[in-house]
């Protein structure tokens, strides 16, 4: 992936990272951005945990759900992970890469690299 191309699809009649992520998915980057650091990462285990909590009542995601977001949010390039070993081998333990601010940052680029693309690589 080109670098800082954010493979997105943004519904412009939603506001806020709602407009590019499920509920879910903001949620875990929120929590991210608020708590986790390269020198205090949270495995999936936790993650499913506070995205259950933070979720509407009666609202619940599976483990794997999130296990598959935060692999992308690394495969997207806005998180990273270092490997640890535990009870049952290996394990990733996510922290954000990007801040929120360099996240709208890098989607405004990836925008405005699709628009010029779209017109012939005549604009900007």
């Amino acid at each position: 992936m080109e670098q800082g191309i954010l493979p997105v699809k943004i519904d412009f009649a939603k506001t806020g990272l709602e407009s590019c992520f499920k509920p879910y998915k903001v949620l875990m980057l929120m929590h991210a951005w608020a708590t986790l650091t390269q020198e205090e990462p949270e495995g999936s285990g936790k993650l499913w945990l506070k995205v259950n909590e933070l979720l509407p009542d009666g609202e619940t995601k599976s483990r794997a759900s999130v296990i598959f977001a935060a692999n992308d949010f690394v495969d997207m390039g806005i998180w990273d992970f270092r490997d640890a070993t535990g009870k049952g081998g290996h394990h990733r333990l996510y922290y954000p890469l990007l801040s929120q601010e360099e996240f709208w940052g890098r989607l405004a680029e990836t925008v405005k690299q699709g628009i010029n693309f779209s017109a012939g690589r005549k604009l900007l």
